[in-house]
């Protein structure tokens, strides 16, 4: 709802308005949401919700994609499991128990809570840091990365000419999926926000129906830089090694695939790190929460906090 605010003040003042002035974010929140949190500047819920759907009914007309597009089916993600070593579980554990303690004595918000937990993540897929100004990053181990260079060969043996997306939050993996995936008999390419425009043109000709190659070809690259306005769909496969935090960046990083001109159905695997017994990580929150159409930017510290306990008992 809160994206509704200039886009109504751009059609007309009085759509949101009882008079001739536009309303501000001021109004606008008193009016539709419920504040609290930290210095009761947090949007908890949202009201009068039905008033606003009103003032919007005659200006707005929505078509979903299904009634525009003949396009083939997006299957039901699939989880494929990787099992940390004792080493790595051990530098998880470590993290997870020294978040619970932050959050537990902190006022952050969601936002701060979140930016704090993408650590976890980060250990999930074998490195550390660089989330802080010039912060070295560091690898700890490359279990996610050998699982998919095993699944990515077994798919090359059933097709010479498998195509495929590999997306991850973090800017380091992309280098690293890259150089481990090159001993493969595919072509390769990136989309990062720190590649080259070159490197970007390259990527796109690769996946895009009317440019792709003859042969096996991966686009490796952050949802972030490119979950918008482009088109892979010469390829029907799309890997996460891990998730971002925002539904609405999965969803579109999703559609990259499911667009005009593709011709297979869409599958889309997602890959959960384990603990060496099975024990559930930061992979399994936030994956779960995307599968329930759930944001994990809207989340509160007590619900991240919560998750994590669960995770410990």
């Amino acid at each position: 709802p809160m994206d509704l605010l200039s886009q109504a003040n751009i059609l007309h003042p009085s759509i949101l308005s009882d008079t001739d002035q536009p309303m501000n974010l001021i109004g606008y929140r008193a009016k539709y949401c419920n504040m609290g949190g930290f210095q009761g500047k947090q949007i908890l819920s949202f009201r009068n919700l039905e008033d606003l759907q009103n003032r919007l009914k005659p200006h707005t007309l929505r078509r979903l994609k299904k009634d525009c597009l003949d396009l083939p089916a997006k299957l039901d993600p699939v989880t494929i499991t990787t099992t940390l070593s004792k080493e790595t579980w051990k530098a998880y554990t470590a993290m997870r128990d020294h978040m619970i303690v932050e959050l537990e004595g902190s006022v952050s918000v969601a936002q701060q809570a979140v930016t704090k937990l993408i650590r976890l993540s980060q250990i999930t897929s074998g490195m550390i840091g660089g989330i802080e100004g010039s912060e070295d990053i560091k690898e700890l181990s490359r279990e996610k990365i050998d699982t998919l260079v095993a699944w990515v060969t077994e798919q090359l043996e059933a097709d010479p000419n498998f195509k495929l997306v590999v997306w991850t939050q973090f800017r380091a993996d992309v280098e690293r999926v890259r150089d481990a995936l090159a001993a493969l008999p595919l072509e390769i390419g990136t989309l990062w926000g720190g590649g080259k425009a070159t490197e970007r043109q390259h990527a796109l000709r690769l996946l895009h129906p009317q440019t792709a190659p003859e042969g096996a070809a991966a686009v490796i690259g952050t949802p972030g830089a490119g979950a918008l306005g482009i088109t892979l769909a010469a390829a029907a496969t799309v890997v996460y090694l891990n998730n971002p935090h925002s539904l609405n960046i999965r969803v579109q990083s999703e559609d990259r695939n499911h667009r005009p001109g593709q011709t297979h159905a869409v599958s889309y695997f997602d890959m959960v790190a384990t603990g060496p017994k099975g024990q559930r990580t930061i992979d399994h929150i936030v994956l779960k929460a995307l599968r329930q159409k759930r944001d994990l930017a809207d989340w509160t510290a007590a619900a991240w906090l919560d998750e994590l306990k669960k995770q410990k008992s």
